[in-house]
């Protein structure tokens, strides 16, 4: 064997190792993504549970309207591929603008 077909092939067996070490790198880091953000989801449903709204201070139509929001579906849903969240979507007719509530005491 000539010296230029060993060092062509030790240069391919290195270009080899190095580029199984990083597509491992690029796995693990998927993965190790994966696993955070799971953690993170959960973190923050633990931190900001869902519940029901103190209802004691709300008139029956009120509260009857709540019930029936509840019980409908979104008119349609988008799903965003990198945060791999699924978003309700409102249906014209149906939606309103979000006006903040006033908590400033007086």
């Amino acid at each position: 064997m000539s010296l230029f077909t060993v060092l062509l092939r030790r240069s391919e067996i290195v270009c080899w190792t190095v580029g199984l070490l990083l597509v491992g790198f690029f796995v693990s880091q998927l993965a190790l993504g994966e696993a955070e953000r799971v953690a993170d989801v959960a973190a923050f449903e633990r931190a900001y549970p869902v519940e029901a709204p103190d209802q004691s201070l709300w008139s029956e139509s009120r509260i009857k309207a709540y019930e029936v929001s509840k019980a409908k579906a979104p008119a349609s849903t988008t799903r965003m591929a990198p945060a791999r969240e699924t978003i309700p979507q409102v249906s014209p007719q149906n939606s309103r603008p979000y006006t903040a509530p006033n908590n400033t005491a007086e």
